[in-house]
């Protein structure tokens, strides 16, 4: 199932235009590692990278992010 929603979750990307490192995906891995710009910080708390998948699929979906966690 982890697969199939990795998989799936990528397509929507794919189908949104968004190209390159999908950090909302680091919600589904343990250990994310990927390159940060200068300034950037990695998220590592478990309920920021929730509100990160979230955000990120409302918005492919043509929705207003939310900040919150419903």
């Amino acid at each position: 199932p982890l697969c199939l929603d990795l998989c799936l979750l990528m397509d929507l990307a794919h189908r949104a235009g968004r190209y390159g490192t999908q950090r909302f995906l680091s919600f589904f891995l343990k250990s994310p590692m990927h390159d940060y710009t200068q300034d950037e910080i990695p998220v590592n708390h478990l309920f920021q990278q929730y509100v990160m998948l979230k955000n990120a699929i409302r918005e492919m979906g043509g929705y207003e992010a939310d900040e919150e966690i419903d």
